[in-house]
């Protein structure tokens, strides 16, 4: 025989199931501050005109030693000197990079900087996450690796303000994540049996759920494990 339900019941296994589903259904919800894009650009803005003041003042320096034409600075400054220079930057770079760059154009270092705001909006004007900064930061040194209207020294210039200015400008909403979880698993409905409704047919073997249904009717008695005799205990309520 089938063993129908008695009386209205909820299957309260399933419908937990399709609550949790419900709930890891959900995308966390991000807020975007669009103020660290700007913080970003100013950074990036400030860090090319501190090489412009770098310039003037590796050229006082190389003057003061009776250089009037610099070819090559490494050749012209002192590490102290070059010390300096480097901790007024607002980007760190090391010295390899910095004798080059002192001796680019004011233009020439404007070009890097245009090409690096691009890339920092391109980057985080529609909002980057945590977990996304790697690969965005990877993207955009790539880019402008590949630029071939920079030139090296640009494009290396270009790479360690990226490096400094790409970061997350999203924060997780906690509440509103909440609340959409809880409106998830609210949407849920109960799994139920209704009187009559067959909870388990002739032949069947009977789950795990099927014993915690039958069980919160009264239908069986006990917790003890009869996992393995399942079948047999079936049979013997339909052949009752």
């Amino acid at each position: 025989e089938t063993i129908l339900a008695p009386r209205d019941t909820v299957d309260e296994e399933a419908t937990a199931e399709l609550k949790q589903q419900a709930r890891d259904s959900v995308s966390p919800i991000y807020l975007l501050d669009s103020t660290i894009l700007e913080q970003a650009k100013n950074e990036n803005r400030n860090f090319f005109e501190g090489l412009k003041r770098a310039k003037s003042t590796a050229n006082s320096y190389a003057l003061s030693m009776g250089f009037i034409t610099v070819e090559n600075y490494e050749n012209v400054l002192t590490q102290e000197q070059v010390k300096n220079i480097l901790e007024s930057l607002s980007v760190p770079i090391e010295a390899p990079l910095l004798y080059p760059a002192l001796l680019l154009s004011d233009a020439g270092l404007d070009e890097a900087m245009q090409a690096t705001e691009s890339l920092l909006v391109a980057a985080m004007e529609k909002g980057l996450k945590e977990e996304d900064v790697t690969a965005s930061l990877a993207a955009a040194i790539q880019a402008v690796q590949g630029d071939n209207t920079l030139g090296e020294t640009q494009r290396n210039l270009a790479a360690a303000a990226l490096t400094q200015c790409v970061r997350t400008n999203m924060t997780l909403d906690q509440a509103a994540t909440n609340a959409a979880i809880q409106a998830a698993e609210d949407a849920v409905s109960p799994v139920e049996y209704k009187k009559g409704q067959a909870i388990a047919r002739e032949g069947d073997v009977l789950t795990e759920r099927q014993i915690l249904v039958l069980t919160g009717l009264g239908m069986m008695e006990g917790s003890i494990n009869i996992g393995p005799y399942l079948s047999i205990l079936f049979a013997l309520l339909l052949c009752a």
